[in-house]
């Protein structure tokens, strides 16, 4: 197999993991458009990791909010910048009447290349038109908090057979974006890819209001 055939074949691999990651949570879920709701909504574990500012985010932060995540990685060749796109294009039409309810996340997977420095100058790169935070921490509470939404894969990690293997600084994710409502509990997904577009936050500022929850 040639470099560029391996190549190929690890980006179709990768496309086909984003979706099957992305509903390894969702089995028990109700599609809505590109808004997929879960039917039971998931407590998130106890963590503490911390923003690009250096100021620690916890349980305690997703209280009163809907949070927003998206997982990645700054040097993520394809998925990620995917992703931003969508996100910066989608965060444009968010309804006014719910923009102070609403907190979005993009959380590295790889945070010994990504610095806060880096972390924070990737997402200011793309010019989102709504704040989106940059979290960070170490290793292994960054992938015991990903576990909640959709697992990882590192190229430490039992591989997929028929996979190429990953080089090292390749992570295999969840290209979605995670939603956990303001009692701190999952609550649904949009997951890739997203096709309908200006809808994403109309959707969800919808589906809100509808379960109009109490805030903790």
């Amino acid at each position: 197999m040639t470099d560029i055939q391996g190549a190929h074949q690890l980006k179709t691999i990768r496309s086909i993991l984003f979706l099957l990651t992305a509903m390894s949570t969702s089995v028990d879920a109700k599609m809505t458009s590109t808004l997929t709701k879960y039917n039971t909504a998931y407590k998130v574990w106890n963590f503490s990791l911390k923003d690009v500012d250096g100021k620690t985010f916890s349980n305690k932060d997703l209280n009163g909010y809907w949070n927003v995540f998206g997982f990645g990685f700054t040097r993520c060749p394809d998925m990620c910048p995917r992703m931003m796109a969508d996100l910066k294009r989608e965060l444009a039409h968010v309804p006014k009447d719910f923009a102070d309810k609403l907190r979005v996340y993009f959380v590295t997977l790889d945070p010994k290349y990504d610095t806060d420095k880096q972390l924070k100058s990737y997402i200011k790169a793309f010019k989102t038109p709504f704040k989106v935070t940059g979290i960070t921490g170490n290793k292994s509470d960054l992938k015991t908090f990903a576990k909640n939404f959709s697992k990882p894969i590192y190229p430490e990690d039992p591989q997929i057979p028929g996979m190429p293997k990953l080089s090292s600084h390749e992570i295999l994710h969840s290209g979605s974006f995670f939603v956990v409502g303001p009692q701190g509990k999952l609550r649904g997904a949009f997951m890739q890819p997203i096709t309908k577009k200006e809808v994403m936050f109309d959707h969800l500022a919808k589906f809100a209001a509808k379960l109009n929850l109490k805030i903790n």
